[in-house]
């Protein structure tokens, strides 16, 4: 239904779940590598955001933190949702939240699913905001027409105007557009001018690229955890996965996400390797060295490590003793162009354990990170700290309040046509003579049911059901062809009513007034 949302725990009981994990974060370990983690989140994420908008107010790392995070595509109103939660449950803790800019996807295709046309015949229509090129990680994705940028707004609002009228994208445009064309990157325009609409409607947010988390020393550390326990991390990672398939009977095995191989000496992890010369995402591989460790993308990119095993019983203990030549590696390695960036999981996995109080996932990531839970419980030794599951849903105005499908109902009837034409005979609307062939048809088929068809007669009786049917279909031709209008026309609304139905459509489509009702409506 429109306007609904799906919180869980209750919107009541997130306030006690961020208290709860602060209290269970109080472990020595974590909370020293916490303490570390948040306090490079919070100045990256202070100084990014300021590149933008006006200066917040102090934000103390230690406060209440919730995260959340999502691409930098224009998000529907019901992913959008929450980052009004999490900015609404940060206030009533005292604390603060952030949206992390999951830079590290890929940018497939520069645009956004559009309603064209009228309520008689809607189509769906996909516009542009900039050329298609070959599929790269937003981080390095550049903007390549300007004028099609510029002239996205614009060629939405004409598109939808019967559809979707008034919607924000004619005044929030000029937003992103500046932004993308002051970062030259689709992808920081998209988030920095949603950002700036957030902060216009009183949010305090802040906004942090996942790139530029993953360059902390904090975040180095753990990808050093990851190489260095490459093996034991591997097998806790897999069995994680072959347990959520099994209780959830996935046959595939690249659902939720594929395993992490093991190929002679080398084991890969779950990071991406790319350049900014050849942006091409490609899985990253470690192997250890007489002299210590390499990690690569088994082409290009190889990065060897002077530096000892540590006890990969321990993985908390390997990340605070990462050897300081590991993070200047890596380090390096940026400078150079080189980008390593966390996968799925592990981004959560790190968010969740180094950097929240409370993070917030929409239903897809709430389901799999239920994986997250299983592989820290295995891998550190101890439950990882609760999230929460937030959606909504959120209908364009001109959308159907319900999607009826009536196809079934019509198709049944073809059915009766074909097999039971005598449920829809109305005897007393036919000529005489008509009525006389027609009940006799009728009295023909009722005797051959009759007749039990495990016996010597069962072709025959086979034979004359259907001669019978046959007969009595001659009567019912102005039915069917009612029956097959009906069909086409119940389709027809089916596909239209779905069409403009989608929860799927980008916020930007919809009216200010609608948008503002649903996200910043939390009673």
């Amino acid at each position: 239904m429109s306007g609904e949302k799906v919180v869980v725990p209750r919107w009541c009981d997130l306030p006690l779940a961020l208290q709860e994990n602060r209290l269970r974060r109080g472990i020595p370990r974590v909370a020293a590598l916490t303490a570390e983690a948040r306090r490079e989140f919070t100045e990256c994420a202070v100084a990014y955001t300021q590149q933008y908008a006006p200066a917040a107010s102090p934000v103390d790392p230690n406060a209440p933190l919730v995260l959340t995070g999502h691409q930098p595509g224009i998000p529907h109103p019901g992913v959008w949702l929450k980052n009004f939660a999490a900015d609404a449950v940060a206030k009533r803790a005292n604390g603060w939240a952030a949206n992390v800019i999951i830079d590290g996807d890929l940018c497939r295709v520069p645009g956004i699913r559009v309603p064209t046309g009228d309520l008689e015949s809607p189509q769906v229509t996909s516009i542009l905001y900039d050329d298609v090129a070959e599929a790269c990680p937003w981080e390095d994705r550049q903007l390549l027409s300007q004028e099609r940028w510029r002239q996205f707004g614009q060629t939405v609002s004409t598109a939808c105007a019967d559809l979707a009228p008034e919607p924000i994208i004619g005044d929030w445009w000029q937003l992103a557009a500046e932004r993308g064309i002051a970062a030259g990157n689709p992808g920081l325009g998209l988030s920095q001018g949603r950002h700036l609409l957030e902060r216009s409607w009183g949010l305090g947010t802040l906004e942090l690229p996942q790139s530029t988390m993953c360059e902390t020393d904090s975040f180095r550390r753990f990808v050093w955890m990851l190489v260095a326990t490459s093996r034991r991390f591997r097998e806790c990672y897999n069995a994680a996965l072959a347990s959520y398939r099994k209780e959830h009977r996935i046959r595939n095995h690249a659902h939720p996400v594929p395993n992490l191989e093991e190929d002679e000496a080398w084991i890969e992890v779950p990071l991406w390797l790319w350049s900014r010369s050849d942006p091409r995402r490609r899985a990253a591989w470690v192997r250890q060295t007489p002299s210590g460790w390499e990690i690569s993308d088994r082409d290009s990119l190889t990065l060897a490590i002077d530096a000892k095993a540590p006890d990969a019983s321990d993985p908390l203990g390997s990340m605070e003793a990462a050897p300081h030549r590991a993070i200047e590696a890596f380090s390096d390695w940026r400078d150079s162009g080189v980008r390593v960036r966390s996968r799925a999981l592990a981004t959560t996995l790190y968010m969740r354990l180094f950097l929240a109080d409370l993070f917030l996932h929409g239903i897809g990531g709430a389901h799999y990170d239920r994986v997250t839970d299983a592989l820290c419980r295995d891998y550190f030794g101890f439950d990882l700290f609760q999230y929460a599951t937030l959606s909504g849903t959120l209908r364009l105005p001109g959308a159907p309040k319900a999607i009826e499908d009536r196809r079934p109902h019509w198709r049944n009837e073809i059915r009766r046509w074909r097999y039971h034409p005598e449920t829809l005979l109305d005897l007393d609307s036919l000529p005489a003579r008509d009525r006389r062939r027609a009940e006799e048809a009728a009295m023909r088929k009722s005797h051959w049911v009759k007749t039990p068809s495990r016996t010597a007669l069962a072709a025959e009786r086979h034979r004359q059901i259907s001669n019978a049917n046959s007969d009595l279909q001659q009567f019912l031709a102005a039915e069917r062809s009612v029956i097959e209008t009906a069909l086409a026309s119940a389709g027809t609304q089916y596909r239209n009513d779905e069409s403009l139905g989608s929860r799927e459509f980008a916020f930007c489509l919809f009216p200010q007034s609608k948008l503002r009702d649903f996200v910043l409506d939390f009673a």
